[in-house]
Parts: structure tokens; C-alpha cells; sequence
């Protein structure tokens, strides 16, 4: 899906979230032994946006985050600073993505994950592109 690409190039050139992650910033999943923390996004659904009869004019993508890290503190940390990338970035292209709005919907956690002693936090978006 092309918001990928859009999605990493806002996150990654967002300075406050690069300073907390470096560029472990994944779409599907995380490379293997990633350094925590970390950030894997995915598209979970992709709805069209029908006004008028034909092609629709956009589609309202839904996408979703989890936030990875060892301490509970950091982990909050970098759910905030996504959340500043990306909640009501400026429509534009990027990536050659035409982007409309992006609009944060939801954020649960810190988590404990006992298996990996990791904090885990799952954030919520949706994005309208332009087609």
C-alpha cells in the first residue's frame, strides 16, 4: 500500500520520534532482535470515499501502531511524539502520496508483555488519501 511510504517518510523526518528511535521505524514487522524501542505500523483497513457515481475521489485508510519498549516511561515517551507526527499532519504529498487529513482515533496501553519483558502501547489513525 503506498501510505506506507507517505507514513515513513513523515515519522522519519520527524526529529523529537527519530531522537527516540532512530530509524526502527517498521511497516508489517519489526526486523528480527530489534533495539528497542521500536515502531511497527500497518494498514488495517482502506475504505472508499464515494461521492459522487464512478471511481471514489479518496479512500479513508485505517492504521495501526505498536509502540515497543523496555521501560514504561520511554514507552510513553515515543507514543507521544508519534502521536505529534502524525496527528493532524499537514495535507500534502509526501512520497508522492497525496495525504488529506490525519486524525489520531485511539491509543491503549502501556502493556506488559511478561514474555519479552517489554511495555507495549497500540495507537489508532486514520488518514484520508487523495486519489
Amino acid at each position: 500500500m503506498l501510505i506506507a511510504r507517505a507514513i515513513q517518510t513523515i515519522l522519519q523526518a520527524y526529529v523529537p520520534l527519530t531522537a527516540l528511535v532512530n530509524d526502527r521505524i517498521y511497516h508489517a514487522r519489526a526486523a528480527q532482535q530489534a533495539s528497542k524501542p521500536y515502531i511497527v505500523y500497518n494498514v488495517s483497513n482502506v475504505a472508499p470515499i464515494n461521492r459522487l457515481p464512478g471511481r471514489a475521489c479518496a479512500d479513508q485508510v485505517y492504521t495501526e501502531y505498536l509502540v515497543v519498549s523496555t521501560d514504561d516511561d520511554q514507552v510513553l515517551q515515543v507514543a507521544t511524539q508519534l502521536r505529534n507526527a502524525l496527528d493532524r499532519v499537514a495535507p500534502g504529498t509526501y512520497a508522492g502520496v497525496s495525504l488529506g487529513r490525519t486524525m489520531f482515533n485511539s491509543m491503549e496501553g502501556p502493556q506488559i508483555d511478561d514474555e519479552d519483558d517489554t511495555f507495549l502501547v497500540t495507537m489508532s489513525y486514520d488518514t484520508i488519501i487523495n486519489n
